[in-house]
């Protein structure tokens, strides 16, 4: 598994927390192999190697920065860096509902045609938001998942259009595929052209 983080102008101490996250779990699993490799200061070549054995599973974060600011420029540095054929992408405040990533990676394996598949979402925020107090019934149901979550309520919920007919017609109008919920083939947008960089 390889997780590619993209530094698009941070300043808010993310990236160096995930970075301590990471090797908190290096040290706290030793049947796995975990790889840094921090190419935003980079020279030449560097392997950070956390391994302490003969694994079999292993992990690399790889963690780079955009050359220029802007979510299009970000996405396309970060999509050369990624070694696998299947790419699923988040933004930094996004959650992964458990098991959305298996379920994605086997739909894609079984359906050799298809080149984006995405999932319904849930918008969230904290719970107070210019004074108003969000429903406590609506609170945001992966709490276990992350830190604070108790102060995160449901805005909204997306369910994903299932039908292609319907899809397509939707597309004339807006995009309809929630992007921080895709898993996609890289050839696939790379034979695009990838991102449009002149869309802001």
């Amino acid at each position: 598994m390889q997780i590619v983080v993209v530094d698009d102008r941070c300043n808010d101490g993310s990236i160096d927390a995930m970075i301590r996250s990471f090797y908190g779990l290096a040290q706290s699993h030793e049947d796995i192999s975990f790889t840094v490799q921090d190419h935003r200061f980079e020279i030449g070549p560097q392997n950070n190697d956390l391994s302490t054995g003969d694994e079999c599973i292993s992990i690399s974060l790889d963690i780079v920065k955009s050359p220029r600011a802007g979510v299009a420029c970000a996405l396309n540095h970060g999509l050369g860096y990624c070694r696998a054929d299947l790419v699923a992408r988040m933004d930094a405040d996004d959650i992964v509902a458990p098991q959305r990533l298996l379920s994605q990676i086997g739909f894609m394996h079984v359906n050799p045609s298809f080149d984006v598949v995405g999932t319904s979402t849930v918008l969230f925020s904290a719970r107070s938001k210019g004074g108003k107090q969000y429903n406590q019934s609506s609170i945001l149901p992966y709490h276990n998942i992350t830190q604070n979550t108790e102060s995160c309520y449901v805005l909204r919920s997306s369910l994903s259009i299932s039908d292609p007919g319907f899809m397509a017609w939707a597309m004339l109008f807006t995009c309809t595929v929630s992007h921080p919920s895709v898993i996609f083939r890289k050839k696939a947008i790379q034979e695009l052209g990838g991102y449009d960089e002149s869309i802001s």
